[in-house]
């Protein structure tokens, strides 16, 4: 789930998701960044996280975690605008 608070130019927000795979793990993340729209439909992405790897069975069943961060550019077809 992403909360985003901001203006249309430029976006922070907040991001966690959890999930549990067949290989019996747990996988929480948390996520926080900014966007910011650079020109018409190109988008600075930077963003600072964390996921987090538990398996719920056998002998390694300790937390185990990978810290990130992230610097990128997207490009998004920028909206048609209403008459």
């Amino acid at each position: 789930m992403r909360f985003y608070a901001g203006s249309n130019g430029f976006k922070a927000f907040l991001e966690g998701a959890g999930k549990y795979r067949t290989d019996k793990t747990i996988n929480p993340s948390l996520n926080v960044g900014a966007e910011l729209n650079i020109s018409d439909g190109i988008w600075g992405l930077i963003n600072f996280g964390n996921n987090w790897v538990k398996a719920t069975e056998g002998p390694n069943n300790k937390w185990n975690a990978r810290w990130y961060w992230n610097l990128d550019l997207r490009f998004h077809l920028p909206e048609k605008k209403k008459i």
